[in-house]
């Protein structure tokens, strides 16, 4: 079962609580940004099941930060792991380093919503504000792809979420499991 232990008949005259919370809803959520979300999920894995509550699937960058500019943003805690492509990458960095607080040169786009003003103590501008991705996953190729993701994650040109590249379907399985219980346990 999904949910905590509960009595199944109450033990007093004490009412039952308004709220039942899922363990599931404890699990951050997967997003998925490219073309082909199966693609970039390693087959045969239970990754996905095992260690998330939901999956929200984009098929560009353009339409996940359009999402993520609709999030809340500031003194919040991040519930949300990003996997995509070499491909979408830097445009998916640039849009949380923008929902951050951090503005980059991002192409333009008439849908994309404003930003709302961030929740808490954090100030416009403010290194503190967090956006809803606190993990960002680029599941490269071996070789080439994997230089220039190597050396762009060096050079510092991510801005935004810790940033962790795989090659391979066992470093995309054991990545997610990884950075699922990172983000469980920053809620327990």
């Amino acid at each position: 079962s999904c949910f905590a232990a509960l009595p199944t008949t109450p033990d007093s005259d004490e009412e039952w609580p308004d709220v039942i919370i899922s363990v599931t809803q404890l699990w951050p959520t997967l997003i998925i940004c490219c073309e082909d979300p199966l693609g970039h999920v390693p087959p045969h894995s239970n990754v996905v099941r095992d260690h998330f509550a939901q999956v929200l699937s984009f098929p560009s960058a353009t339409l996940f930060i359009r999402w993520l500019f609709m999030q809340d943003r500031g003194d919040i805690l991040p519930r949300c792991v990003l996997l995509t492509g070499w491909r979408q990458a830097r445009s998916c960095a640039a849009g949380i380093a923008a929902a951050r607080g951090q503005p980059r040169q991002m192409r333009a786009d008439d849908k994309r919503p404003a930003l709302s003003e961030p929740l808490g103590d954090c100030a416009p501008g403010s290194t503190s504000i967090r956006a809803a991705v606190g993990y960002m996953l680029v599941r490269v190729s071996p070789g080439r792809q994997k230089q220039l993701s190597s050396r762009w994650a060096s050079e510092g040109s991510v801005e935004g979420p810790e940033f962790y590249i795989a090659s391979s379907d066992e470093e995309v399985a054991e990545s997610l499991a990884n950075l699922s219980r990172k983000m469980t346990l920053t809620v327990t």
